[in-house]
């Protein structure tokens, strides 16, 4: 696959550190189907929303889960250990990904 802009297309990978799922969104609506900066803003868009469904998610599940609970001091502390591998794995995956996105943009300039 040949690009037409490769400096566009690098950037709608590392806009995860600038503008996440913004920036992939307007490029991926402004180009043309057809074409590979389309392409390459799509997945970047899709890329970058996944960091975001999994922390909101985190935040959705920790909160509902505090505010149905209470004080209650046993279920607390297991919520505790619980919440803490959950946000390890989110941040893992968070890094990750945002680690691949930064990567690849890199790898398409250097294309």
């Amino acid at each position: 696959m040949q690009s037409e802009n490769k400096i566009l297309d690098g950037l709608s990978y590392i806009s995860i550190l600038f503008a996440p799922f913004f920036f992939p969104f307007i490029v991926w609506l402004l180009t043309p189907k057809n074409t590979t900066s389309h392409y390459h803003a799509g997945r970047a868009f899709k890329l970058h929303l996944i960091p975001l469904v999994l922390t909101i998610g985190l935040a959705i599940v920790i909160g509902s889960l505090g505010l149905a609970f209470g004080n209650s001091d046993t279920f607390m502390q297991s919520l505790g250990v619980g919440s803490l591998l959950f946000l390890g794995v989110v941040l893992l995956v968070d890094l990750i990904l945002g680690l691949y996105n930064v990567y690849y943009g890199i790898k398409l300039f250097l294309s």
